[in-house]
């Protein structure tokens, strides 16, 4: 990059310093610490010692893998619940929360996977078809985890097992027979069902659940395990399961069913989804699963953390649109508190959409105007929510779907689009000002992504394109603003990094969080793009959505920018790894050049426009500093001595008057119109070294190649 003037290496210091102590700061608040509670439920009956060797082997690995991550900011505890069945002598050993390693692989290294069934229990001496069976006592590990002493702010629960908790509706019997079909071609035999290798008498022919189950009703405690992981779930306890074996995917369904399910009255449930990752018998891929597991903890705690500080149960009530169902007894006294009239709401139709609606779209560069209308319909239930909105899939009535496609809403294949509503009420929320400001921040985005495509060949990043759109005929003004985006391709959707101090450390969130730390760097410390979320595409493409331009001058961009504030909480938290150090990105105590200046538009429409990306130049000087200029007396000149914007309005024969002033360019000394001198940059010879000057468009295509036309 080439070099900045004496002037400009003090004003980037200058910022950089600034930045460096807030981060410091963030840091000694907590800012990017990240605390974990890790549990692992361990099934240790028989067939599970290869499970039992690895965990044993692999715990250090865990430890130093996250230690790595996170560095200083780790602090890890581990906890484990090793169980096998009711009635078996010691169905539970347990060790509670410790930050001692050592004292978690001595205690693992004890276990011993067996079946220590106790003598028939009296109520079934006369059972003779009671026996060992194969479903274990998972139920009652897991309602046992909830009285362990949680304390971390993220919380994350492990299961591994290869056999269901007890109840018939918790595993299918085509997979017993499966088994049994199994254990028959390996010769172990032909006519009995197979348990850890032996052959168990008394079933021949068709499996029934009694045969495999001594509870097929369910635990004989009157425990239900889909509301013990809604237990877990109250605790703020993620729920991740190794999947060892397929007779344990019904039970998984049943669980995931109940634990990812919205709580009513309570948006934060679609914060919580029960994880499942693939293992069998290979267990050297215990550790990857572990860190997969730990990363998407820290990801939906910071999630739910945020959710918990931006937002209450007043700030929620414009998601409920009038065609949704009535508030809840709570909701609607906090509405009567506040003297509004509770709205009689509409039925959705059967399948869960709301009435036909018209609407008007803008986007980010029809500076402020509609560019068409659209009838359209939006589902009754969110289907997601962040920390500020809760999104929504709608549809396009057939006669406008083809209007859609074209302004790039929806595709053929792809119907549906995503509206998003602030959760909390006001014009600074709720509004068109507010709505286009989230454009503009949009829009300095993907100019930013552009640039870093081109330099950085082969770590693509794409933003979609973002909509606002205003329902006219709503009463609510809280329900009339809001905006939309195209859905995202159906891949796991993560959130690398955020405006309050969390950034994701697993290996697929380095290349955004990099981007981020470019974005800061290549702006001379002015902009940060972050809220990095999204999806990662088969051909390795970030498909991102929603970003946030965190900018020094706060009154831009929205009200998600925290200016410095939230560059500082990203670094606080931020490690660079391999590729900030392969684009030379350094931290703010560290940063000293980043890049050349350019010339940038002024803030003239309502929001500012951004100067797209591609036609920023660095500024060339020459061979030497240009000096001070003359300037041309006002009483020179009556009309723009310019003219090279298409409104300049000595074009017409019009003079300078109270309302259309005299300016002068601090590069040329001439006398110009407003229209025809848009741009700003830094002068060598400013008095306050750095400070952006006005220039004419004649300069500014001078020094840059660029022409900046005033919108």
């Amino acid at each position: 990059m080439a070099s900045l003037l004496p002037e400009q290496h003090s004003q980037l210091r200058s910022k950089a310093a600034s930045v460096a102590k807030l981060t410091e700061r963030s840091r000694s608040a907590g800012v990017g610490k990240v605390e974990i509670d890790l549990l692992f439920i361990i099934d240790v009956t028989d067939s599970m010692q290869p499970y039992i060797d690895e965990a044993k082997s692999s715990m250090r690995n865990v430890v130093d893998e996250i230690t790595n991550r996170y560095g200083d900011n780790a602090a890890l505890r581990l906890a484990v619940m090793a169980y096998r069945d009711i009635e078996d002598v010691k169905p539970r050993e347990v060790l509670d929360f410790t930050s001692s390693v050592d004292k978690c692989t001595r205690f693992i290294a004890k276990l011993r996977a067996c079946t220590t069934t106790a003598p028939v229990p009296e109520d079934c001496k006369d059972n003779k078809s009671w026996k060992a069976d194969w479903p274990e006592d998972l139920t009652g590990a897991m309602k046992d985890s909830t009285n362990l002493r949680w304390r971390s702010k993220t919380r994350c629960a492990i299961v591994i097992t290869d056999a269901p908790c007890h109840g018939k509706e918790f595993y299918s019997m085509t997979n017993w027979g499966r088994a049994d079909r199994d254990a028959a071609n390996a010769g172990t035999s032909t006519d009995g069902w197979v348990r850890n290798g032996a052959v168990i008498e008394g079933s021949t022919g068709t499996i029934k659940a009694d045969e495999v189950d001594n509870h097929p009703n369910g635990d004989p405690r009157g425990l239900d395990p889909r509301r013990v992981v809604l237990d877990l779930r109250r605790c703020n306890v993620d729920l991740h399961f190794f999947r060892v074996y397929y007779h344990t995917d019904v039970m998984v369904e049943q669980l995931a069913g109940a634990y990812d399910k919205p709580a009513r009255g309570y948006p934060g449930g679609f914060k919580y989804k029960l994880h499942v990752h693939e293992m069998g018998c290979d267990t050297s891929l215990f550790v990857g699963n572990v860190l997969k597991s730990v990363n998407r903890s820290l990801s939906s705690s910071s999630a739910r953390s945020t959710f918990g500080q931006q937002s209450g149960v007043t700030s929620f009530m414009n998601t409920k649109r009038k065609f949704r169902p009535s508030l809840t007894s709570i909701a609607v006294g906090a509405l009567e508190e506040e003297g509004q009239a509770a709205e009689e709401p509409a039925e959705p139709d059967e399948q869960g959409w709301g009435p036909k609606e018209t609407v008007e779209v803008f986007t980010a560069t029809s500076k402020g105007k509609s560019v068409g209308t659209l009838e359209i319909r939006v589902q009754e239930r969110p289907f997601s929510e962040g920390a500020m909105r809760v999104a929504s899939y709608a549809k396009c009535e057939a006669a406008c779907r083809h209007q859609a496609i074209l302004m790039g809403l929806t595709t053929r294949a792809t119907p549906t689009f995503v509206i998003k509503e602030a959760k909390k009420k006001g014009a600074k929320h709720n509004s068109k000002e507010a709505l286009l400001a989230d454009l503009d921040s949009l829009k300095a985005a993907q100019a930013l992504a552009a640039k870093w495509n081109d330099e950085v060949p082969g770590a693509r990043i794409e933003f979609l394109n973002g909509f606002a759109l205003h329902f006219p005929n709503r009463a609510c003004e809280d329900s009339s603003w809001l905006a939309a985006e195209p859905k995202l391709p159906d891949e796991e959707f993560v959130k690398f990094n955020n405006n309050a101090g969390y950034v994701e450390v697993s290996d697929d969130a380095e290349l955004p969080n990099c981007f981020s730390h470019w974005t800061w760097q290549q702006t001379n410390a002015e902009i940060m793009v972050l809220d990095m979320q999204g999806v990662v595409r088969s051909d390795g493409t970030y498909c991102c959505t929603d970003p946030q331009v965190q900018h020094s001058d706060t009154s831009r961009y929205g009200h998600g920018n925290l200016g410095q504030k939230g560059m500082a909480d990203f670094f606080a938290a931020h490690r660079c790894g391999d590729m900030c150090r392969a684009l030379n990105l350094r931290p703010p105590d560290e940063a000293t050049v980043v890049s050349t200046p350019t010339v940038v538009a002024t803030l003239i429409p309502e929001l500012a426009q951004v100067v797209p990306d591609d036609q920023q130049k660095p500024v060339n000087f020459g061979n030497g500093p240009i000096e001070r200029p003359s300037w041309v007396p006002d009483h020179d000149v009556y009309r723009c001595q310019i003219r090279a914007s298409a409104k300049c309005q000595a074009r017409g024969g019009q003079k300078f008057n109270l309302v259309h002033r005299r300016h002068h360019c601090r590069a040329c000394g001439n006398v110009t119109c407003d229209a025809c001198s848009p741009g700003r940059m830094p002068l060598p010879y400013s008095e306050t070294p750095g400070e952006l000057q006005r220039v004419c468009l004649a300069c500014s295509s001078r020094f840059t190649g660029v022409h900046l036309e005033k919108t």
